[in-house]
């Protein structure tokens, strides 16, 4: 396996900082810069933070259903037929009669 060895200048405070967070996640500073690296291999990005990842599995799921492309007044006209249509079925507008 080769290893590289990085060298980073911070500030004190952000390392006493970042220092006490990763030990409080109970991971060395080294542990986890080496953790971000990792995922940095695994997802082909930069991962900044959950959102980010969330972000990204919803514009997936959106070109998955065909609504990537959406705009907004579309996106707002689909709210208010949902919520139309929930509106409807909790008054019983438009049921059936029951027998």
């Amino acid at each position: 396996m080769a290893a590289m060895n990085i060298e980073v200048e911070l500030d004190d405070y952000t390392l006493k900082k970042a220092v006490a967070v990763c030990e409080r996640e109970g991971i060395s500073l080294e542990g986890a810069v080496a953790v971000f690296v990792n995922q940095i291999a695994v997802e082909g990005s930069i991962p900044l933070n959950g959102g980010m990842l969330a972000l990204r599995k919803l514009g997936e799921e959106a070109k998955r259903n065909g609504t990537a492309n959406m705009t907004l007044e579309e996106i707002n006209e689909e709210i208010a037929v949902a919520r139309r249509g929930r509106a409807e079925r909790e008054s019983g507008e438009n049921q059936p009669p029951v027998k």
